[in-house]
């Protein structure tokens, strides 16, 4: 009898770990927006300098601990930073394409974890801002875990950039708007 429980679990831990990924998707994307209350033009350098940051990611509210190494760019393409965190772990992420008040365009390296492409667009109506925010990654480190892993990646880091676009969005509606000259 034993010898049959045995023999049912591995055969269930096969089909779990082994046949359910195969039929799962192989990249996950995640994509959330938010309307700011004001122009392109504020709310944009917040995100284009990877200095201001600190003021608006999430992970930095979620881990104090987080240490931020920043090279000597900080704005644009080009632009890069490195963290380490007791619940972050490692990585870098660099800012590869910026069209200012349109779009910039991310890449990040989760230390033992892959990379991820990310995307901030910023879309103007009247004197607000759409602004999306966001990220794709291929699940193939290891493909079996990440595959599984899928869903609730999209869950966590879909919650974590909500209350990122929230951070930000208070912090461009606190900036004071010049008038055009």
């Amino acid at each position: 009898m034993l010898k049959k429980v045995l023999l049912a679990v591995v055969v269930l831990l096969v089909i779990v770990f082994g046949i359910v990924p195969a039929f799962m998707p192989a990249s996950v994307t995640i994509e959330r927006s938010v309307t700011v209350d004001a122009p392109a033009g504020v709310v944009f350098p917040i995100v284009n300098d990877l200095k201001n940051w600190e003021d608006w990611s999430p992970w930095k509210e979620k881990d104090p601990s987080m240490v931020i190494t920043y090279t000597e760019n900080t704005v644009g393409a080009g632009s890069e930073y490195s963290w380490v965190g007791e619940e972050s772990g490692e990585g870098t992420m660099r800012i590869t394409a910026s069209q200012p008040t349109e779009s910039i365009s991310t890449e990040v390296e989760f230390k033992g974890m892959g990379n991820a492409k990310g995307n901030f667009t910023f879309m103007e109506s009247d004197a607000s801002t759409k602004v999306t925010w966001a990220f794709a990654s291929d699940l193939d480190t290891p493909p079996w875990i990440s595959r599984l892993l899928g869903p609730m990646i999209e869950s966590g880091v879909g919650a974590d950039f909500e209350r990122g676009l929230a951070n930000l969005k208070e912090k461009a509606e606190s900036m004071p708007v010049l008038p055009d000259i």
